[in-house]
């Protein structure tokens, strides 16, 4: 790993020790606030009231995910310690949300924020999503990714890429399936080229004159899969038999 960054995990409840929700929250707000999700959640609302929703978005979200066991994986510049990438994973069998959970971290506090409207329009695209993971990983348990953002001014410096190697080693060392869903295409492009093989790709309601847009499933096979497929092929034992020289050949008839 580069020492320009340090990944740290962090394996908590609601505190995230060492994560300051309110910063991570903002590095995912910046980092996918032209998500296609978002454009129909949001409609053509400017980018600094987006920005403003979606910390209230990624703020519940993150403490949702953290006080049900999720682990975050933080990078953060070696010089300077500020937070430029963030991986949040964790074991799911369903991906129904619990709402006592999720009026414990701020449920609400979306609600208000969002209004009814883009409320309605964020749960239907999530009850959408969710659904899908139940069906196509048929309620096994397995790490799913939360989320994946680098901050704007990283992007293209290989964090990404070294968080979700993080991520592999923690699945690897339960020999669990990892799972996770994109509406970008470019970075379902990208995961693809880490060994995620796309499930399938559903297509998402859309505001009226908007673009279409779809969400891409994704899985990578557990580490004992992985090392099946990769294993060398045992070549079979071909007998070749031994000539005898030409002396000792019977003859031909002519």
């Amino acid at each position: 790993m580069s020492s320009e960054f340090v990944i740290r995990e962090e394996e908590s409840r609601m505190a995230a020790r060492g994560i300051d929700l309110e910063e991570a929250a903002e590095l995912m707000a910046r980092a996918l606030l032209r998500y296609p999700q978002y454009d129909y959640v949001f409609g053509d609302l400017d980018e600094d009231s987006r920005l403003k929703k979606l910390l209230v978005v990624y703020k519940a979200s993150l403490k949702y995910m953290l006080s049900t066991g999720g682990k975050c994986l933080a990078l953060r510049n070696s010089a300077t310690g500020k937070l430029e990438g963030l991986l949040l994973m964790g074991k799911k069998t369903s991906h129904q949300v619990s709402m006592s959970v999720a009026l414990r971290t701020g449920y609400l506090s979306v609600l208000f924020s969002l209004g009814f409207a883009a409320n309605r329009r964020l749960e239907e695209t999530e009850g959408i999503v969710n659904q899908e993971h139940d069906l196509l990983m048929d309620n096994k348990e397995h790490y799913y990714i939360y989320i994946l953002g680098v901050d704007p001014s990283a992007q293209g410096g290989g964090r990404g890429k070294e968080l979700l190697k993080k991520a592999f080693e923690i699945a690897d060392r339960e020999d669990m399936e990892l799972s996770l869903d994109t509406a970008d295409s470019q970075l379902a492009n990208f995961y693809a080229r880490f060994g995620f093989k796309a499930l399938k790709r559903v297509p998402q309601p859309h505001q009226p004159g908007a673009a279409e847009w779809q969400v891409t499933f994704m899985k990578r096979p557990k580490k004992s899969e992985i090392a099946e497929v990769v294993k060398p092929a045992v070549k079979p034992h071909l007998s070749v038999p031994t000539l005898k020289p030409i002396a000792e050949r019977p003859a031909v008839a002519a």
